[in-house]
């Protein structure tokens, strides 16, 4: 009975949802509450499918009038409270890409913010673009931030130039758009919380349990905050507290611990009662005095805190910075010989490589010469092998300090070569030392093609790419891959070049041209004239000219037809009565058609790659960007051009590759007879190279 009820109760909304759009779109004010209300009580949850569907069929009604949207601001936030709740359309992208142009009317590079909000990426989820959106609109200079790994900041400069953010942590950092929107939270200017974080006030009383204050604060900020308790322990942990232990008020073990007072007095760094608020104390310092006890005091936080996860930070951090303070001591060694065996952070491998990654510069020496003294020389090579190459440099100075010979690193990068375990970034700086004793392992090409393609992200995308360039570019590195040279060596790399996914065609077609400029006398390894080629899918291509055909026709449908459709659209809707209307129904078929038509052409633009054809050398069988000479009974003579998706012109015998015709020629050879799709016979003579003026048409519209 109670699903019957739900069921009659949802049919009952979807009616009155769809009453209530079209009253909007006729200008009732009125509506657009009654809407708000409707949809109130699906803010926290998921809005029912028919619900989106009903929703997303009639929101074209509102959206189809961009000055009535434009210059009424109850519908602008309508329809970002209904992106939010996951309603997506391309014409809702559009409108809200003109709605937070408009809201942002002084951003100087607005194009710039529509990419870094995702809002015509169709991968990125519409509630993420509202969350970005919702962020950005309250970022601006000087305002706080919290930031998962960095911590409190504030933010120094937004670049709208490069959409690059500059934020003040414990060292200044900046962010992409995007990072910054996803990553940060901030502020919303809680006069309560406000003056904590700025720490522009003494002697606040916090009237809440810890738990009551962790909800507080989350709040405090937009989007809310994931972790409030280490937000808590960065705000409070660093004043003196007035007769109450902090670690009582936070456990709530005290009949005391419902508030809680800060003070003017600071504590100093040997009283610090955690590695997060020592890390705080250390700040600005920059020297420290250590007796017996201080050390004593010291040794026991970070035996405390070395096993615990939300430690991992501030314990990589704090345990830096005294290095920096104090240097190579006997009692700083001592304590750090003295940490737990499984010391978190030096336990697992992927974590100490992330917070490494994630140190500020001038830290990062002083992290890997304290973790040497924690670990072993042994341990500490192995860890460098897998950092990003950017951090070699700092770590070659640190063992030239410790006294490690840069043989031991080379000889431990050199070693995980061989077993094809090494990174892009040990490969590239192996082959910098210029030591010969890597060409003999290099000579197995595999090793490369193998890490080459591991898949990357992030610090190590770099030294991937330089990797590739040795590949593409390098004479010299081209030669160690082929054995210097050596018939098997060169052999057994053009294999590996035809047939590995690495390479997409044009690539490939490059690297053997390149090879055949080295070693000009083995052009027949090179072509391999027996290897028979397998039909398999080729890449998609087409001419420069058909792709810029195709986005002159986008750019009129987006900027000329779309718009004169709207247009129509409105004229049509003043006839008013929109069930009847012929007007209205034609306008809104072709706007159909037209949005169909856009993303054909949006779909066709991404996946196919523009080409001018020169990238073709190999004319062993029939490719795109060959021409096929035919002869026919009673000796006739007849040249096909074979191109790209786009490109067919079959009355002048210019042919896609995906024409029956092309399709029926593709992968042939000489003296390979086919029958044509009007059933006539025919022997291929030829194949050759696009004439000039064919590969001159396919370059220009």
């Amino acid at each position: 009975m109670e699903m019957k009820i739900n069921m009659a109760t949802l049919t009952e909304e979807l009616t009155l949802i769809e009453e209530t759009i079209l009253k909007i779109a006729e200008n009732d004010h009125e509506a657009i509450l009654t809407l708000h209300d409707l949809l109130g009580q699906y803010k926290n949850k998921n809005l029912p499918d028919s619900l989106k569907i009903a929703i997303s069929e009639n929101i074209n009604l509102i959206l189809d009038d961009i000055d009535f949207v434009l210059s009424n601001t109850p519908i602008q936030e309508l329809l970002i409270d209904l992106a939010e709740l996951g309603i997506d359309s391309l014409q809702l992208r559009d409108t809200l890409a003109v709605i937070f142009r408009n809201k942002q009317a002084s951003y100087p590079d607005p194009a710039g913010l529509i990419r870094s909000l995702g809002l015509f990426d169709q991968s990125t989820n519409i509630g993420d673009v509202i969350k970005r959106w919702n962020t950005f609109s309250l970022m601006k200079g000087k305002c706080i931030v919290w930031h998962n790994s960095y911590g409190m900041g504030h933010i120094v400069e937004i670049d709208a130039l490069s959409d690059l953010v500059y934020i003040q942590f414990q060292s200044k950092q900046h962010l992409s758009l995007t990072q910054a929107m996803n990553t940060l939270s901030i502020t919303n200017n809680n006069p309560f919380i406000k003056p904590i974080i700025e720490n522009s006030e003494n002697n606040i009383k916090i009237q809440k349990n810890s738990k009551e204050f962790e909800e507080y604060l989350a709040k405090s900020f937009i989007p809310n905050l994931t972790n409030p308790g280490s937000v808590m322990d960065t705000l409070l942990s660093s004043k003196r507290v007035n007769n109450l232990s902090y670690n009582e008020w936070k456990q709530g073990n005290s009949k005391k611990s419902k508030q809680i007072s800060t003070s003017s007095k600071p504590r100093e760094w040997h009283q610090a009662r955690g590695l997060e608020e020592l890390k705080l104390c250390l700040q600005g310092l920059t020297s420290i005095k250590v007796g017996d006890d201080e050390a004593n005091h010291l040794l026991k936080l970070f035996k405390i805190e070395a096993t615990k996860p939300n430690s991992l930070i501030a314990f990589r951090d704090t345990l830096s910075s005294l290095w920096s303070l104090c240097g190579k001591q006997d009692w700083l060694v001592d304590m750090i010989q003295e940490l737990p065996k499984n010391t978190l952070i030096w336990s697992d491998l992927d974590t100490f490589i992330l917070l490494t990654c994630k140190l500020p510069s001038k830290l990062v020496a002083n992290w890997l010469t304290v973790s040497y003294y924690g670990n072993s020389k042994e341990w500490l090579l192995d860890q460098i092998t897998v950092l990003p190459l950017k951090f070699w440099a700092a770590a070659e100075k640190v063992l030239v300090n410790l006294n490690v010979s840069d043989q031991d690193l080379f000889d431990i990068a050199h070693t995980k070569l061989k077993k094809k375990t090494a990174t892009s970034d040990a490969v590239v700086w192996l082959w910098k030392q210029k030591n010969p004793e890597i060409n003999e392992t290099l000579a197995n090409h595999v090793v490369v093609f193998k890490i080459l393609n591991q898949k990357v992200k992030g610090e190590y995308a770099k030294a991937q790419k330089d990797l590739f360039k040795l590949l593409m570019n390098d004479q010299t590195f081209q030669t160690v891959l082929m054995d210097n040279g050596s018939e098997k060596g060169i052999s057994t790399f053009v294999k590996s070049i035809k047939n590995i996914s690495l390479l997409n065609k044009g690539e490939q077609q490059s690297l053997l041209v390149k090879i055949l400029r080295i070693f000009p006398d083995v052009q027949s390894l090179v072509e391999d004239k027996k290897k028979v080629l397998p039909k398999k899918p080729i890449e998609k291509v087409t001419s420069i000219r058909s792709i810029i055909i195709r986005e002159k026709e986008l750019e009129k449908i987006i900027n000329q037809r779309i718009p004169q459709n709207s247009a129509a659209i409105a004229h049509a809707r003043s006839y008013g009565d929109l069930r009847e209307n012929a007007e209205y129904k034609a306008a809104k078929e072709e706007q159909r058609l037209l949005m169909i038509k856009r993303g054909e052409l949006e779909k066709g633009l991404k996946e196919i790659r523009g080409t001018d054809y020169s990238e073709v050398v190999n004319f062993e069988s029939v490719i795109p960007g060959c021409t096929v000479t035919l002869e026919f009974e009673g000796d006739k003579m007849e040249s096909y051009y074979i191109l790209g998706l786009w490109d067919s012109i079959p009355e002048k015998n210019i042919l896609s590759y995906d024409t029956p015709m092309g399709r029926l020629l593709l992968g042939k050879k000489i003296e390979e007879q086919i029958t044509t799709p009007q059933n006539k016979v025919a022997t291929i003579k030829d194949i050759t190279k696009l004439p000039t003026e064919i590969l001159d048409w396919t370059k220009s519209d």
